[in-house]
């Protein structure tokens, strides 16, 4: 919060990320109360809006409990509720062995406004396959396939979801904010595909990891944006 306080208005093209969801994991903004927890939610979504420029997109990561408590606060301020995306995962999640009577898990809502957004995105994803076009995403869960990205955090978001995001959201130069960078996956989708951006990450072991990451992306990946057009 004491960083985005510096940011200036109107001046972020995308934000997108992925904030706590208050249900008992070793995060900070974790294990509050709903109320201490709806309002801390309700201060920082008050900064990205400041920050957000008139044509810009807001996309938000959640959890099945709770995401109808948050909409309520993404309704408060003055941009369109665009989608629901669902981040669905063919690969199944691990079972919560708490919650015997519940069916394994097996997708993740994406909040999507748009600050009077008008970007033609059915034109960017018409060269796509018809399954990449839809409002459901089916991309690999990190966590539950051993890759890289889950040993860098254990709520980390797959490349190919933010990737997806960013391409559809902005283009090659402008700005993108994650004030919940983690291990910096946002911040490496921005590279490899051009993008200006700005990470928050309040964790010192995260920030570490965002950035031996974001040495080993090549200034320039004029092949790699070509091919993740197509993700």
């Amino acid at each position: 919060m004491e960083f985005m306080k510096f940011i200036p208005d109107d001046s972020v093209d995308l934000v997108v990320t992925d904030p706590p969801y208050n249900v008992g994991q070793k995060f900070a903004g974790e294990n509050l109360s709903k109320k201490d927890y709806l309002k801390f939610m309700k201060k920082w979504i008050s900064q990205t809006f400041r920050i957000l420029k008139d044509g810009g997109s807001f996309y938000m990561f959640h959890y099945f409990i709770g995401m109808w408590d948050i909409k309520p606060i993404l309704d408060s301020f003055n941009w369109e509720f665009i989608n629901l995306i669902i981040w669905a995962y063919p690969n199944l999640m691990p079972s919560n062995k708490a919650k015997r009577n519940r069916y394994p898990l097996s997708y993740q809502p994406i909040f999507y406004y748009g600050k009077n957004f008008k970007r033609d995105l059915v034109g960017k994803l018409y060269k796509m396959k018809v399954d990449e076009r839809k409002d459901v995403w089916l991309k690999l869960a990190t966590q539950s396939n051993f890759k890289k990205e889950f040993r860098w955090h254990p709520a980390c978001k797959p490349l190919a979801v933010i990737q997806k995001i960013v391409i559809g959201a902005t283009e090659e130069n402008e700005l993108v904010l994650d004030p919940f960078l983690g291990s910096g996956t946002t911040a490496v989708a921005c590279k490899q595909l051009n993008r200006r951006f700005i990470g928050i990450e309040i964790n010192p072991e995260y920030c570490k990891i965002a950035r031996e990451r974001l040495r080993k992306v090549p200034k320039r990946l004029d092949k790699f944006v070509k091919e993740a057009g197509k993700v």
